[in-house]
């Protein structure tokens, strides 16, 4: 995809948010506010990243010992 701009990442988190440059792309803004959603719940870490081109999105389960 085109990538999400560095001052955006917090906001495509957010229910229904959808970024300029993706508007004319069907949608409806919910795909990573629902992935976070779960992230939250399970205690796991999402982080966006530049990808040169596009972003990459990393899960990270469990980034605490289970011990």
């Amino acid at each position: 995809g085109p990538g999400i701009p560095r001052a955006e990442r917090g906001a495509v988190m957010q229910r229904f948010y959808r970024a300029e440059q993706t508007r004319h792309i069907a949608g409806s803004g919910l795909g990573l506010s629902v992935v976070c959603a779960v992230m939250r719940v399970h205690d796991f870490r999402l982080t966006i990243e530049d990808a040169t081109p596009g972003t990459r999105v990393t899960v990270e389960c469990w980034p605490h010992t289970l011990a």
